[in-house]
């Protein structure tokens, strides 16, 4: 009787054990097809985000203008009120458009900066002229374009590491010794390991200049930075 007992605690247990392993391998499959599916859904939408905001910046040109802009300031507890020129880049669709910096002849001054600006007050003034074509010819860079392509490069890299080729081709043997711990387990080293590629595509996200300085956006007629606009 005691035998037979036996036995059947023996299959209880063996079952509730068999059963513990399918529910953790359960377990194991959901989460890393859940964990691609929102890495793969960040990664694409930035991709697609700065596919867009590239287009913007490389398929418009940027043409120095001026105005009479007036400025407030306090000097010795007293407000002075200053009017000069300045300079400021207008994005012009129109065909023959030239810069109004006076280098070619052409030294046309805005009358109403707010209302060539679409209107939004918002835009970049500048003093000085140098600083003015310099910004003009950062936009227009072949240097920034093509350091921008490389990012964009190491991005869709980092994003095909994580999300296609460590969940599905990449085996325990592949993991480097850097990425594994005598603690662990294959499933924990490979969330390490595409938690790091991950990581690496986020930090190269934000090593792309012409955003971290400039706003592009298809409604404003003028170009403005983040931390040097006029509202």
């Amino acid at each position: 009787m005691n035998a037979i007992t036996g036995r059947k605690t023996k299959s209880k247990t063996k079952r509730a054990y068999y059963n513990m392993i399918k529910n953790l391998e359960r377990f194991k499959k959901l989460s890393s097809s859940l964990i691609v599916v929102l890495m793969g859904i960040g990664c694409l939408a930035t991709l697609i985000v700065y596919c867009y905001h590239f287009y913007l910046i490389w398929s418009q040109t940027w043409f120095i203008s001026r105005s009479y802009i007036t400025t407030t300031s306090v000097v010795d507890f007293e407000t002075v009120t200053v009017t000069n020129v300045q300079y400021f880049l207008y994005k012009n669709l129109t065909a023959g458009a030239r810069n109004a910096d006076g280098s070619n002849g052409f030294t046309y001054i805005v009358p109403n900066i707010s209302e060539t600006c679409n209107g939004n007050g918002t835009y970049e003034a500048l003093n000085d002229l140098s600083l003015a074509q310099t910004i003009q010819q950062n936009l227009s860079s072949n240097y920034m374009k093509a350091s921008e392509i490389f990012v964009l490069l190491m991005m869709l890299l980092t994003a095909f590491l994580a999300c296609i080729y460590i969940p599905f081709s990449i085996n325990e043997y592949g993991t480097p010794i850097y990425f594994r711990d005598s603690f662990s387990n294959v499933f924990l080293d490979f969330l390490r390991l595409r938690i790091f590629a991950f990581a690496y595509f986020m930090a190269m996200s934000g090593c792309l200049p012409h955003f971290s300085f400039y706003i592009t956006d298809p409604d404003h007629h003028c170009l403005f930075a983040k931390k040097l606009s006029i509202a």
